[in-house]
């Protein structure tokens, strides 16, 4: 009867034999390295839900979307009188809306036809407001009247921010105390820094786009 050979292995054997256990093992972990990356990856995902709000829906919390790009405004005498810090405040404000956006602005003396009309009114039971005063045949607002509150806004930084928290409401975006309002649309107070007085990418495009939606 036929045995099998026991004869031991040499050690060229030997050591082929261990850099293929070797290998194996790379090639087991990557796979293993692989799997977990992917999971990594879904967890963010599901970590980070898309951010959505509302546009254009002059509700009380989205502004409406006006008739074209050129935002004619103007500083109104109804109320009182314009210092140069809150005018200051204003055209940075303005300027800025034309740098982020493809909108421009234009200064001029305030007529019945001017998109938006600046007031600064001490009796104003909040920051500053919004309201769209006129409306075209599409829906779309002609004119619309900004207001102040120069009692409660005594900073350059709280000036600024609600002056581009308005003019955001003039051109349709809309406010929220949510985290993700990262920008001069989060409502009330807000923090000192830059980004409190300019518009984050997302309303960039909201207001670019003008195009309402709900989300």
């Amino acid at each position: 009867m036929k045995t099998s050979s026991s004869r031991p292995r040499t050690a060229a054997a030997v050591g082929r034999a261990r850099r293929v256990t070797a290998a194996a093992r790379v090639r087991f972990g990557g796979r293993l390295l692989g799997i977990a990356l992917v999971g990594v990856v879904a967890c963010l995902g599901q970590a980070a839900p898309a951010y959505a709000d509302q546009f254009g829906q002059e509700n009380g919390t989205s502004g409406a979307i006006p008739d074209s790009f050129p935002h004619l405004y103007c500083f109104s005498n109804t109320g009182s009188v314009w210092t140069t810090a809150f005018i200051n405040a204003v055209d940075v404000q303005m300027r800025n809306l034309d740098e982020q956006t493809k909108y421009t602005d234009v200064r001029g003396k305030c007529t019945a036809t001017t998109d938006v009309r600046f007031v600064l009114d001490p009796n104003l039971d909040a920051r500053g407001s919004y309201h769209c005063t006129g409306h075209n045949g599409d829906g779309r607002c002609t004119t619309s009247v900004i207001r102040l509150n120069p009692t409660v806004l005594t900073t350059t930084h709280q000036r600024r921010k609600t002056a581009c928290h308005e003019i955001g409401h003039s051109v349709g975006l809309a406010h929220g105390t949510a985290s993700s309002f990262t920008d001069c649309m989060r409502s009330g107070f807000a923090p000192a820094g830059v980004q409190f007085e300019r518009y984050n990418a997302h309303h960039v495009k909201h207001a670019n786009s003008r195009v309402k939606t709900t989300s």
